[in-house]
């Protein structure tokens, strides 16, 4: 991690802490006469994080903590949310794969998106807790406090990303308009919970009722994001890969845009394995993989091919293009350092790619896989982590330095090529790792 983003997560955890230590010692009184309510509050924020529902992007996730919060908020006081936030987290902590490093950050962010609401309170001159009839400019106060502490949750968690991999809002979804309504949705849960307990407390049981609900329902994009990616790399899998590329395919075809595949393939993975074991190479592939998803556009798709081997489809991209971006992508793996567990120095990996681009209309995605992987072969005979193009002057260079013929056998099939790695290897029998 660079200097920007350790600032960065540094200062959100030490503002985080300083302002939750004054709310908690403003708020001592009051959270005090409200211990059995608080320890509820805990209870339920913590079990939300541990049942976390992820979203349709890595970096999205439903949070039905919120609730707890909002009803801590306007039942209670920004001190008593402050903790709930603080005691959750770090229940939470152990059930999850965060670092402490990373949990600090959590806790601190939405502490402070929690200041941000509670300045728009101070501003329009409102108390909290809620201790007076609710009027019509109060409710006006109130979303926006919602609005604010829902906006600033993202963005804080945006910049992080935005530091740490160079996504930007928009690739990583943070600021994408569902997740946006939802965590309103559940602070507004938590709204009408605490505005249902003066009345009767039994009564603000029944925001459960929807957040259940909710919580069933939303578990299916999650799943089904779930299926379509590599558990390992976090890369899309095979199978999405093919579908994928079916349907860009035939949109290609229909509108004569151009449409770029690659296939490529880690070099000499199996002398890190024997070297430093399997478990670095695993941690090679988790970095690789990471630099892969941060060099391509959002309607790119990039895959984890099976083993070692990758796959990414660039639509609206034609030979010149894609050529340049794989080797700007190749050259930045092959500087990158990567540093392994239990061992002092960093090493060094590399990639081979090939490239086929759509050159006819006949052209179906079999013959895209099957040409970008003569030429990922070819980059791979002639001394690996190169870049060649199917079809350019390199590539028919090297095809008859090599005596080969661009006709290998194939599938006949792409889920062939999927289901039966060994079969999409009769074509590069003689590539070595």
């Amino acid at each position: 991690m660079s200097s920007k983003p350790r600032i960065y997560i540094g200062l959100v955890i030490l503002s985080g802490a300083v302002l939750l230590g004054t709310y908690i010692l403003g708020d001592q009184a009051a959270i005090l006469n409200q211990l059995g309510l608080l320890l509820f509050l805990c209870a339920l924020g913590s079990i939300g994080l541990i049942f976390n529902v992820y979203g349709f992007t890595e970096h999205s996730h439903f949070n039905i903590s919120f609730l707890a919060y909002s009803f801590a908020l306007f039942n209670l006081g920004v001190g008593a949310a402050g903790l709930i936030i603080l005691v959750s987290h770090l229940v939470e902590w152990p059930f999850g794969k965060y670092k402490f490093k990373v949990q600090s950050f959590n806790i601190g962010q939405y502490v402070l998106s929690l200041g941000a609401s509670a300045v728009v309170f101070a501003l329009s001159g409102q108390q909290l807790p809620l201790v007076e009839p609710i009027s019509f400019g109060l409710i006006n106060v109130i979303i926006l406090s919602l609005v604010v502490f829902v906006l600033a949750n993202h963005v804080f968690v945006g910049t992080v990303i935005r530091l740490t991999s160079g996504e930007s809002f928009k690739e990583s979804g943070i600021l994408s308009w569902f997740p946006l309504v939802l965590d309103f949705t559940f602070l507004t849960l938590g709204l009408i919970a605490a505005m249902l307990w003066i009345v009767n407390p039994f009564l603000s049981l029944l925001a459960l009722v929807p957040v259940y609900l909710m919580y069933s329902t939303l578990r299916v994009p999650a799943l089904e994001r779930a299926s379509e990616v590599d558990q390992k790399t976090g890369l899309f899998n095979a199978a999405y890969f093919a579908s994928a590329m079916q349907a860009e395919i035939s949109r290609a075809k229909r509108f004569q845009h151009p449409i770029s595949i690659v296939m490529a393939d880690m070099d000499l993975l199996r002398n890190i394995n024997n070297s430093y074991g399997h478990l670095a190479g695993d941690q090679v592939l988790v970095a690789v993989s990471g630099i892969l998803r941060a060099n391509f556009r959002e309607y790119d798709v990039v895959a984890r091919f099976g083993g070692e081997e990758f796959s990414i489809m660039m639509p609206e991209t034609d030979a010149a293009v894609a050529f340049e971006r794989i080797e700007k992508v190749r050259k930045q793996i092959e500087e990158h350092e990567i540093s392994l567990k239990n061992y002092p120095e960093p090493i060094h990996v590399s990639l081979s790619f090939g490239i086929a681009s759509k050159q006819a209309d006949e052209l179906d995605a079999m013959d895209l896989i099957h040409h970008a992987d003569i030429a990922l072969y070819l980059a791979k005979l002639s001394g690996r982590n190169r870049t060649i193009m199917y079809g350019s002057q390199e590539y028919d260079s090297l095809v008859k330095e090599f005596a080969l013929s661009d006709s290998f056998p194939k599938p006949a099939s792409i889920e062939e090529r999927i289901g039966k790695p060994a079969a999409a290897r009769a074509a590069t029998t003689r590539r070595e790792n």
